[in-house]
């Protein structure tokens, strides 16, 4: 009986170790059929001077990184953002995060002519991307075809720091596994860095409440190659992308 238990224990973790660094398990090639035109051509300056680069995807032209700004346009500095882990390193490989009270500020968090996306415009990309209506418009982890892939600059999350990770980003959208700043009632001040994107939208729920997205590049979890919509605390801090007007 402990032999049998022995090998199958043997082969679960040949499998997982197979499915997190070799195989293919949640990449759809088909994707690579879709037709994305996104193309790169314009570089936008924040306040801070920090510089972004932009890709059309559908309609909308989007910045490919996070925010990383630590200035409203005006010049008033934003209350709400953090630095995931408060290590300087994470800035330029994850950008800020941000509460969502910090994104709505009249001052203006994106730069002249840009805007922090709406739930709609999120939406609006992922519908671009091959999500249906129906899908798009629903709540929790969504999938039609593979729109998380098409939004990963990177496949598996376990080579961020390794030569050997798999660059895929088809729609040129670049997401990267920024993680999150928690609510200041638990115990974790941040979580799901190198596994976790979470974004916030501009658009409230509720009183205390704002839609999200979030992504993860753990092979084996069940939103591997789907995009989650949901509506969460204010109090966390999240990522953020701007759209161009």
């Amino acid at each position: 009986m402990k032999m049998v238990l022995f090998i199958i224990m043997a082969i679960t973790l040949i499998l997982f170790v197979y499915v997190t660094f070799f195989s293919d398990f949640g990449y759809d090639k088909t994707n690579n059929r879709l037709n994305i035109n996104n193309t790169q051509n314009e570089i936008v300056k924040d306040y801070d001077g920090n510089k972004y680069h932009t890709v059309k995807i559908g309609n909308q032209v989007w910045m490919t990184e996070n925010l990383r700004s630590t200035h409203y346009i005006d010049g008033t500095t934003i209350k709400g953002v953090s630095i995931y882990d408060n290590d300087e390193k994470n800035i330029e490989k994850y950008g800020r995060l941000y509460q969502w009270e910090a994104i709505v500020n009249p001052s203006g968090l994106c730069p002249e002519g840009w805007h922090i996306a709406t739930d709609e415009e999120w939406k609006t990309l992922e519908k671009a991307l091959g999500m249906s209506n129906t899908e798009a418009n629903s709540t929790g982890w969504r999938k039609t075809v593979n729109e998380s892939t098409n939004l990963k600059k990177f496949e598996r999350a376990y080579f961020w720091n390794n030569k050997k990770r798999k660059e895929i980003n088809i729609s040129g959208f670049s997401a990267v596994p920024s993680g999150a700043r928690t609510r200041r009632d638990l115990i974790l001040p941040f979580w799901g860095g190198g596994r976790y994107a979470d974004y916030w939208t501009a658009t409230e729920n509720r009183s205390s409440e704002a839609w999200n997205r979030s992504l993860v590049w753990l092979p084996l979890h069940l939103g591997s190659s789907k995009v989650f919509r949901g509506s969460l605390n204010k109090e966390f801090g999240f990522s953020i992308r701007c759209v161009k007007d």
